[in-house]
């Protein structure tokens, strides 16, 4: 009798099949639609998907409609057989045919969330550039797909809706009653919640001491103990010590250091990598989808501020460390 792990690792490894198969079905129904194949079996290529290779026809749809912007891009549509439809799907009208191989390379690497991070930002810049006139065709978004060219980072635009209910009505209007009184001002909702949420934020930060950088207390220790530099450096674990994560969070108010990104600190990140510097002077607060970014060649001058990180889809400068913290993501995915 099998064990509860083995039934589940069985199940897991069937699961992956299945997704393997759909891949290579959905990648084949093109071609078989254009010559027609699907007539002899069946009415339409949606009866078709569905009665041979179980395929739903909202799937079935988003594939043929694809195709279009695939034409070109022959490395991108076999990443269909391999990363799947939904991923490829997101970068391939953004993705050209001198730039595929910069997105099938990510495609493999990084999550789905971080590739649609990734794509929003990339057409949000060509908009940009679009509403500034630099061209009729956009030229910030042809630099950013040209080898060797990069374009300032920042996050897309963080929209969030919520749905309040009586009782979250009722405490949201009297906060900012409250705040329209202690500043003399007239709020909009929109002002109001965020004049709410500074305080909050204000008032959290306010309560936490003020510490030391980590260049001071390396010195510190050094002087005190007659350590030279390269015996301290050797004496650094991998553990990065409380202060110096209190520090990151401070010097961001808890947010993603990744220039526009509202979302919430998740990872302490060595800009310069642990594996070489052997120090933690470089660490910096990211979101989980922004540290994917870091550790996949697409942030340039990384060791520097935040305010001079520059996005590039092609340039693949990629530590030692962060082809172990690729090779370590895909077996866990395995």
């Amino acid at each position: 009798m099998k064990t509860e792990k083995e039934l589940h690792l069985e199940f897991l490894k069937l699961g992956a099949n299945r997704r393997k198969l759909t891949n290579e079905l959905l990648a084949l129904l093109p071609e078989i639609y254009d010559r027609k194949i699907y007539l002899k079996y069946a009415s339409t290529i949606i009866e078709y998907a569905g009665k041979l290779g179980g395929l739903s026809k909202g799937v079935v749809l988003k594939r043929l409609r694809l195709e279009k912007y695939l034409s070109d891009k022959p490395k991108l549509k076999e990443a269909i057989k391999t990363e799947g439809i939904h991923k490829v799907a997101l970068v391939a009208s953004v993705a050209t045919a001198e730039t595929e191989e910069a997105w099938v390379d990510k495609l493999k690497n990084m999550s789905k969330n971080a590739i649609q991070e990734l794509s929003k930002e990339v057409r949000n810049k060509e908009m940009e550039a679009e509403k500034e006139n630099f061209g009729e065709s956009g030229l910030f978004g042809d630099l950013v797909q040209m080898a060797g060219t990069s374009a300032p980072c920042k996050a897309a635009p963080l929209k969030i809706t919520v749905e309040l209910t009586d009782e979250m009505a009722f405490m949201f209007l009297k906060l900012k009653k409250k705040a329209e009184a202690s500043s003399g001002k007239f709020f909009s909702n929109k002002e109001a919640m965020n004049e709410i949420l500074k305080q909050l934020a204000d008032k959290e930060f306010s309560e936490k001491a003020v510490v030391k950088t980590a260049d001071q207390v390396c010195e510190k220790v050094i002087l005190e103990d007659g350590f030279s530099e390269e015996k301290f450096q050797q004496k650094i674990s991998r553990y990065i010590p409380a202060h110096v994560k209190k520090m990151a969070t401070l010097s961001t108010h808890g947010k993603c250091a990744y220039p526009g990104c509202g979302h919430p600190a998740e990872i302490f990140h060595h800009r310069e990598r642990f594996a070489e510097s052997k120090n933690h002077k470089s660490i910096i607060s990211l979101c989980k989808i922004h540290h994917e970014f870091a550790h996949n060649g697409i942030i340039s001058n990384e060791s520097q501020n935040s305010e001079q990180w520059n996005l590039n889809i092609e340039e693949n400068n990629l530590f030692k460390s962060d082809l172990l913290y690729r090779e370590v993501r895909l077996k866990a995915l395995r």
